[in-house]
């Protein structure tokens, strides 16, 4: 061979370009490489290579279910509305009193206004932001929410029964 001149690559036979290997991951999963073809190689600035690890497919995860509490944690209180509501939004105590659906909407309202609020103080990095305040005004509007579709669907059922 003379000098200067590279081999000429190495060819492939079909069936072994077809071949294919199994790679058991950590999670059960597998995925198929090729054996014939080499993935190419990454080099870093000091030019050494970098090893990437192999993906695990699927690449999106199924959301995990929800652990079961832990036996020394206590559970959260449930939701008090005279407790609750008035250290996070300023209310006037018939406001807190009244339980009929549009009263329960106005809350709603106010308190999906101090969310969207809250999170803009998040987003701009405001000194004023409150991560307490921001997981308490989504606990309390999710609670308020819930209190809504019960009485809506109470009032739903009593028209029914007395329609009759």
């Amino acid at each position: 061979m003379k000098a200067g001149k590279t081999p000429p690559a190495q060819k492939l036979t079909p069936p072994a370009r077809e071949q294919r290997l199994q790679i058991a991951t950590g999670t059960g999963l597998s995925e198929t490489r090729c054996i014939g073809h080499q993935p190419e190689t990454a080099r870093g600035a000091s030019g050494h290579q970098l090893h990437q690890p192999a993906r695990n497919w699927p690449a999106r995860k199924k959301a995990r279910s929800p652990s079961p509490p832990h036996p020394n944690c206590p559970a959260a209180p449930p939701y008090n509305r005279a407790l609750d509501l008035p250290p996070l939004i300023p209310l006037w105590p018939a406001e807190l009193r009244d339980i009929s659906p549009e009263g329960t909407k106005e809350i709603i309202a106010k308190l999906t206004a101090a969310i969207r609020g809250e999170r803009r103080r998040g987003q701009q990095g405001h000194w004023a932001y409150d991560l307490n305040r921001h997981a308490g005004l989504h606990r309390v509007l999710k609670a308020e929410q819930g209190f809504l579709k019960s009485i809506e669907s109470n009032a739903a059922m009593m028209n029914s029964f007395f329609a009759k």
